[in-house]
């Protein structure tokens, strides 16, 4: 067998890949990540340094993430500028550009990088089967409504920011002013390069860009600044000069905005955010949303497993947590088996392949348990929410394609009691200032839950909001 074995060191990540092909996948080393990570920690500035110490860190592990991964499809992926997509044996450097809003696979926050690295290197995986953008194809029957999306699996530019600082969620741009009315973020009133810090946020109308780096001279004045963005069809960063990045903020009336939570542990906290020291993945099995998948009850789930080694097994071992629950015959002349008809309970699985006493290594992953309902009571919606293995963390309204409306993380006294009593026209209001244009459109609830693995919704609910 083989394995993914993942090494970390501060400026270097070596991913060894399987679930169908050994490719070896490489973040190259990049200097700027460790000096800026030194430069950008001043213990006079803040409250706590080893907590600020520790989150700017992380911050710079997640940019180095988003930015530097390597990765080679082994089919072409669609993506949002071109029907040819990312092509078949090309190596790209981070991570992809999709808006998967209505499906919400926003790499990081929904899934990890090691899932969707392992979704790469499955030639029968979602990235390969399923066309997410307008053009809706389908190779399981799925109807897709959503705009600027490619891969099944990607990022986009509130995405990269919001996962690289560690928000809770990838909030759109939309709603960076009412982040800023509650604390969340801080305006910075300084816009001259005097002003602007290490991890400053530039937003504009419609896009964020994150301050990477800021490179001095010997004399202390500046010399470059380093911006780092999500853009199609893949992130990248951009050295400007001084003269440059004054222009930069003069025009499209650029806010520059700070996070507050990088002077404090943040009240959620999102497990796919750390560094994981060591991952195994299966090289011959694993689910067509890639290894540690997450699902809600109900969902379809496949297992595919690599053809190329199947003459060596003959059934598939499924297991809830530890386990057998069901032996499977294998289909030698398909590449997945379908087990969606066995109404799985929530919980913990994993699957391995048998053969004639040998076995293959384990896939895992996980189903959610994910109970919404949603009713009015006078000016007033009450959204009830309950799962036995997942923890919930937010609701958002949002259009069929996934449009965000609004958005409201619960609280721990929402979480505990199981409900959110809302005034929904008030919150749409406070989040985008007029609420008059929502309600023309069939709107939809989402409920998302946090598993060991990524995150999953309930099926979305038609509320009568419109």
């Amino acid at each position: 067998m083989n394995f993914l074995k993942t090494l970390y060191t501060l400026s270097f990540i070596t991913f060894l890949i399987s679930c169908a092909t050994d490719p070896l996948i490489e973040i190259e080393e990049y200097d700027m990540y460790d000096k800026a990570k030194e430069d950008s920690i001043n213990k006079n500035e803040i409250n706590d340094s080893n907590i600020y110490i520790k989150n700017v860190n992380e911050a710079y592990d997640r940019i180095h993430l988003m930015l530097d991964t390597k990765w080679t499809p082994l089919a072409a992926i669609p993506n949002v500028n071109s029907t040819n997509g990312y092509k078949k044996n090309s190596t790209y450097k981070g991570m992809p550009y999709s808006s998967t809003k209505e499906i919400d696979k926003y790499i990081g926050f929904d899934v990890s990088i090691n899932t969707f690295l392992s979704a790469v290197n499955n030639p029968y995986s979602l990235l390969y089967t399923e066309d997410i953008s307008t053009r809706n194809v389908s190779s399981y029957g799925f109807t897709y409504h959503g705009d600027e999306c490619g891969p099944y699996m990607g990022i986009h530019c509130t995405d990269f920011v919001a996962y690289s600082l560690g928000f809770p969620l990838p909030w759109i741009t939309a709603q960076y002013n009412y982040l800023s009315d509650i604390g969340f973020l801080e305006i910075v009133k300084d816009r001259t390069t005097s002003g602007i810090k290490k991890l400053d946020i530039l937003w504009t109308k419609g896009h964020v860009r994150l301050i990477t780096d800021i490179i001095l001279n010997e004399d202390s004045s500046i010399n470059k600044i380093l911006v780092s963005e999500s853009l199609k069809n893949l992130p990248r960063t951009t050295s400007y000069t001084k003269t440059e990045i004054k222009s930069l903020l003069q025009k499209n009336n650029q806010i520059i905005y700070r996070y507050s939570g990088l002077n404090h542990i943040p009240s959620i906290v999102n497990p796919l955010n750390s560094i994981p020291l060591k991952l195994e993945y299966n090289n011959d099995i694993c689910t067509y949303r890639g290894d540690y998948a997450t699902f809600r009850k109900g969902e379809k789930i496949i297992l595919n497993y690599n053809l190329k080694s199947i003459g060596n097994w003959s059934e598939i071992e499924l297991y809830r947590y530890d386990q057998l629950i069901q032996t499977l015959e294998i289909d030698k002349n398909n590449h997945g088996y379908d087990i969606t008809n066995l109404n799985l309970e929530y919980g913990k699985y994993k699957a391995r392949l048998k053969g004639d006493n040998i076995f293959s290594d384990y896939t895992y992953f996980e189903i959610l348990e994910t109970i919404v309902t949603f009713n009015n009571e006078n000016e007033e919606q009450i959204i009830t929410f309950s799962s036995a293995n997942g923890t919930p963390i937010y609701f958002l309204y949002c259009y069929d394609n996934g449009w965000n409306m609004g958005t409201h993380i619960f609280t721990e006294t929402e979480r505990n009691q199981g409900y959110a009593r809302i005034n929904s026209l008030r919150m749409l209001q406070e989040e985008h200032e007029t609420a008059d244009r929502f309600f023309n459109k069939k709107t939809y609830l989402k409920v998302f839950f946090q598993g060991e693995y990524g995150r999953v919704t309930n099926t979305p609910i038609l509320t009568d909001l419109y």
